[in-house]
């Protein structure tokens, strides 16, 4: 799956939480740190259906979604060797979810 459909994924699971009464801006930061946790396990070759175990354990169905998602685009992508790749990978990663969020609840 593309950023295209993990963003659409994720404003729509996202706006579903709403319910919970977060600010558009909340529900960007946590999905930004929920990206940032799970990019973080791929980089450090954390077994992804060990990822997948936790995400199923989450009650809400709209977030283990866009969870599932993100955990499979996050593998999709290469674990680096250097810690300088590392970090760059999960914060681009963080902030692609997050500007996905944020375009989303902006329209």
């Amino acid at each position: 799956m593309g950023m295209k459909s993990l963003n659409g994924l994720i404003v729509a699971a996202l706006l579903m939480t709403s319910a919970h009464s977060f600010a558009a801006n909340d529900m960007c930061v946590n999905a930004g740190e929920a990206a940032k946790s799970i990019m973080r396990a791929r980089q450090e070759n954390t077994d992804m259906s060990s990822l997948m175990a936790i995400v199923e354990k989450q009650e809400d169905e709209a977030f283990k979604k866009v969870a599932r998602q993100m955990v499979m685009t996050a593998y999709g992508q290469p674990a680096y060797q250097t810690e300088a790749m590392q970090q760059k990978a999960i914060a681009e990663f963080s902030n692609n979810v997050q500007l996905a969020c944020y375009q989303g609840t902006n329209k």
